[in-house]
């Protein structure tokens, strides 16, 4: 396997979740964890931000961090930081995934290594739950019989009247996780935000609107991410009957 580089972003003030990325999971920040289980799966892995207390948190843990400016998406900040690695591919894990495991990485990562086309990321992506698509912190990804991505979306109850190629068979979770050739990301770097993008407030669609593939990556597990304190105390459950 190609040497394949985790880059963790991470920031302390969210606007659904202040300082959610030091909040604690399994007694760790959850920050910590989600790096833990990149590195548990052989990645080279680094948190970036740009605060000092989660590079003093992730010391505590002997993490790698990388300081970086601020930036408004975390593609936008590991992608700068990479410029500062010896990448040839790429993976970027969302911190606020902490059950996205040893196992699924290592699987992504199959994937990812696979890759030899610039204009080609992957997104992990798992079944939906029977409400997801109601909840409008859920991503929401079409996608059709070949496994790419065709839209993504926050809105609830989405149809394919607003989607830009019907038909689609597939609806599914976008999870917090990206791969790909360390050049795509560049390329996704220098792209200006989309109008979708920023309506949207879905990072990956400024990829998709510049006329970009994006492939699903099917994976098991990981039934949600951490965006509210009540998504924080459904993890810790799930952790804690696993």
């Amino acid at each position: 396997m190609t040497s394949i580089t985790c880059l963790i972003p991470s920031r302390l003030e969210s606007t659904r979740f202040p300082r959610k990325a030091l909040s604690l999971v399994n007694q760790l920040p959850m920050v910590v964890h989600c790096a833990k289980n990149a590195i548990k799966a052989g990645l080279r892995t680094y948190v970036c931000t740009d605060h000092e207390l989660i590079q003093e948190s992730c010391f505590k843990e002997d993490i790698n961090v990388i300081m970086t400016p601020h930036f408004d998406t975390g593609t936008d900040r590991c992608s700068w930081a990479a410029n500062n690695l010896r990448v040839d591919k790429l993976i970027i894990l969302q911190g606020d995934e902490p059950l996205i495991n040893s196992d699924m990485l290592l699987d992504f990562s199959t994937i990812v290594d696979s890759l030899e086309n610039h204009n080609y990321l992957v997104n992990g992506v798992n079944p939906i739950s029977p409400d997801g698509d109601h909840d409008p912190n859920i991503v929401k990804a079409y996608c059709d019989e070949n496994n790419n991505v065709i839209r993504l979306t926050r809105r609830p109850n989405p149809t394919r009247s607003y989607l830009s190629n019907p038909p689609l068979s597939h609806l599914k979770r976008q999870l917090g996780l990206y791969g790909g050739l360390f050049g795509s990301f560049e390329t996704f770097k220098s792209l200006p935000k989309s109008q979708a993008e920023i309506s949207e407030n879905i990072e990956m669609l400024r990829w998709l609107d510049h006329g970009n593939h994006l492939l699903a990556a099917q994976l098991q597990g990981a039934p949600l991410s951490v965006d509210t304190q009540d998504d924080l105390q459904r993890v810790k459950r799930l952790i804690r009957d696993n």
